[in-house]
């Protein structure tokens, strides 16, 4: 027999961390020249384009990020707070 044979113990969830929307927010999505942020800790965001290039990558540090430059399109993002990472997609009209 050429079959692998595969283990594996699933345990069930007992506790979910859920994120806390008051200390972290993103919007507008779609959005224009800027994208609001608003988060209680430093954060820091990384926009990509549909092809993972690195398009945006800062320290907040006012609610207000400057997207003029950015071509219109859907773009994927990372805010890194302390040892959090939230993710997700933003179109830019």
């Amino acid at each position: 027999d050429d079959l692998d044979t595969f283990s594996f113990h699933v345990s069930p969830i007992t506790a979910i961390n859920e994120m806390d929307i008051n200390k972290l927010d993103i919007y507008p999505n779609p959005f224009s020249d800027q994208l609001k942020i608003k988060t209680k800790e430093p954060t820091h965001i990384i926009l990509t384009d549909i092809y993972g290039k690195i398009v945006l990558s800062e320290k907040i540090r006012k609610e207000w990020v400057n997207t003029q430059n950015l071509k219109s399109g859907i773009y994927s993002y990372q805010l890194i707070k302390s040892q959090e990472i939230h993710s997700g997609i933003l179109i830019k009209e």
